[in-house]
């Protein structure tokens, strides 16, 4: 079962050392793991895994005699990013979700606190104190605005079409998002693995590997800035999915090769 699933004890650690010892291409892991560990008390690892939950790339679940540990979801992707991420994949039906509120200036924090979470969500800023967004992100909002007591009043409003005041025809709604930058994140993204994948030489594979792990932090912080807009507002030639498509089959490479290593060993 995955550590995403049930999370993992420190025991859960052992049995893989013991499964990695009768694999010929885990042994050199194991006996490694096993070196480590020698230097390492269980106040150690318990410090170690404290100091992780408080930085997000643990979640502890549940708190307790019983507790577990688990890895992949928490941490690797911030929660709001992959909503996101989500949300832009489903069909999008033509609503427009504004988001207004009145701060007090004697707040200023709080506001741009505020200001931060909304361009995370992808939310575009039509003037001051006014966004709007493609997605619902009502639920959240009441969470992060009731968590933090945040002072002021906000109002949510849906609508079927958002227009400028006079209308001019050369300028649509998405030119509240500014999205030359992020372009051009994904067209070097795409790049950068294109070119790790045509690399050739004794250092070639270890050089796509080193790409591909600078590739997928770099995606998760193209992703935070990206506002993740529907199909239908985005330009035809966006470069986001030859990006992904790309950083996929450098991660096939680097898995064969691992593969093909391990047969070797």
């Amino acid at each position: 079962m995955r550590s995403e699933d049930r999370g993992f004890t420190y025991g859960d650690l052992l049995e893989c050392i013991a499964v990695l010892r009768t694999r010929a291409y885990g042994k050199f892991l194991a006996e490694l793991i096993s070196l480590v560990g020698y230097y390492v008390v269980d106040r150690d690892v318990k410090q170690m895994l404290s100091y992780l939950v408080r930085l997000g790339k643990v979640e502890r679940r549940p708190a307790g005699k019983d507790t577990r540990y688990a890895v992949g979801g928490a941490g690797l992707s911030d929660p709001i990013v992959a909503a996101k991420v989500r949300k832009s994949r489903r069909r999008w039906r033509g609503t427009w979700r504004t988001l207004t509120y009145d701060v007090p200036t004697t707040h200023n924090a709080v506001r741009r606190g505020l200001v931060r979470r909304l361009r995370k969500m992808g939310f575009g800023e039509l003037c001051a104190s006014t966004w709007v967004s493609p997605y619902d992100w009502r639920a959240t909002l009441d969470r992060a605005l009731s968590d933090a007591a945040c002072p002021g009043t906000f109002y949510h409003l849906e609508s079927s079409s958002v227009e400028l005041v006079p209308r001019r025809p050369d300028t649509g709604l998405t030119g509240v998002w500014v999205l030359e930058g992020v372009a051009a994140q994904y067209v070097q993204l795409a790049r950068q693995c294109t070119k790790a994948l045509a690399a050739r030489g004794r250092s070639a594979a270890r050089t796509r590997a080193r790409t591909l792990v600078a590739a997928r932090k770099q995606l998760r912080l193209i992703e935070a800035e990206d506002p993740m807009l529907p199909a239908e507002l985005l330009p035809g030639d966006w470069p986001r999915l030859q990006a992904v498509e790309a950083m996929q089959a450098l991660w096939g490479s680097v898995r064969r090769e691992i593969y093909d290593q391990a047969r070797l060993d």
